[in-house]
């Protein structure tokens, strides 16, 4: 598209959205200044365009497309055709007497002062604000210092009178650096502020991670214990089966009563009476044996669990001393490793090699104390 259809173009739609604009009955502030923009821009179209050369190679087509879609725009779209109107006229005010546009400077004034205080819910609009705020004006006195260096063949006079036009603007060279340097150090700072969240986040997430291991195995130890007590429960239910029903027919068959005073009573049918009792006491020893055992397995894993949840809570930056650790001494934390994932023994008999764990964890204090 040639600047000239790009100028009849953009004139009939700033004249369609004009009047879109003029049948809203409740009106927003943005809708007001657009308003204005369009009302200006129809009268001065082809002195703007002629003149904003900058601005019309790099946004001329954003400004026809969101004008076009201004009717189903969101406010921070509006707000970005805020920022396009506003750059337009920057740059006009700039290459373009003042006294030949009535109306340009109040419309400048009132849009950053709508910008100024509106509050985006996208950051890309923030970042483009602040271009268009700060760094846009110095580009284009910049390019406006080039232009007049090409054209005066470097005469010295000719920069002077040109840069000296600038002095008492709002967009001093020097007001542009300095906010640049406020940039860079704010930029500093929040990069610095990053940083230490990120550490912070990744010492939380080391805690977070020992914490989970920790809780599992306090929920290991809460069933445990929980089995255990039940142990012990069915050790006294069986204890008393296996000693009550003896001692009873002892109480009670130790002075039998004849049925005839001075009968011999015969030994061995008294003997047999006892019998099935040995033989119930023979049963019920089976199974406390069986009980037994499993109480011993049981609080051989309670011992073991209480000793991980112990360590969990005591090594709480092991994945990250791990890395530093493993590449100077690898083996020193294989047996922590082997002890916290490893799986629970039954065997009461193992359990003194699983605390050989401790000697290897006496040696990594050592190392971290002389680190």
């Amino acid at each position: 598209m040639s600047k000239g259809e790009f100028k009849a173009d953009l004139k009939v739609q700033l004249r369609i959205l004009y009047e879109e604009i003029e049948k809203i009955d409740q009106r927003q502030d943005v809708d007001d200044l657009i308003y204005q923009c369009c009302s200006f821009f129809q009268q001065y179209v082809d002195g703007i365009i002629d003149n904003c050369e900058y601005n019309y190679s790099s946004i001329g087509d954003q400004l026809i497309n969101r004008v076009l879609g201004y009717g189903s725009s969101s406010n921070d779209d509006r707000c970005v055709l805020a920022l396009i109107f506003y750059r337009f006229l920057i740059e006009h005010s700039i290459v373009v007497e003042h006294y030949k546009f009535t109306g340009r400077d109040e419309i400048c004034t009132a849009l950053r002062s709508y910008i100024d205080s509106y509050y985006p819910s996208d950051d890309s609009v923030n970042v483009y604000r602040n271009y268009s705020f700060n760094l846009h004006p110095s580009i284009l006195v910049h390019n406006r210092v080039n232009v007049k260096i090409q054209t005066q063949q470097g005469s010295q006079q000719s920069i002077i009178d040109e840069l000296s036009k600038y002095k008492d603007s709002d967009f001093k060279v020097s007001q542009v650096l300095s906010q640049l340097e406020k940039w860079d150090s704010s930029v500093d700072e929040k990069f610095q502020r990053i940083e230490s969240l990120n550490k912070e986040l990744q010492n939380l997430s080391s805690s977070y991670n020992f914490a989970n291991i920790s809780h599992g195995f306090q929920n290991l130890l809460k069933s445990k214990k929980a089995s255990l007590h039940l142990n012990s429960i069915l050790i006294f239910i069986l204890t008393v089966i296996l000693v009550a029903p003896p001692m009873f027919k002892i109480f009670t068959g130790l002075y039998p009563e004849p049925s005839v005073y001075g009968t011999r009573i015969d030994l061995t049918s008294y003997l047999i009476n006892y019998i099935p009792f040995v033989a119930l006491d023979f049963f019920v020893l089976y199974f406390f044996r069986i009980v037994l055992s499993t109480r011993k397995e049981i609080t051989t894993q309670v011992v073991q669990l209480e000793l991980r949840k112990s360590l969990c809570q005591f090594i709480e930056s092991y994945s990250e001393r791990s890395k530093e650790m493993s590449a100077t001494t690898p083996k020193l934390l294989e047996k922590f490793e082997t002890l916290i994932f490893s799986g629970l023994t039954t065997d009461p008999t193992n359990v003194p090699t699983t605390f050989d764990g401790l000697e290897q964890l006496a040696n990594m204090i050592k190392s971290i104390k002389n680190a």
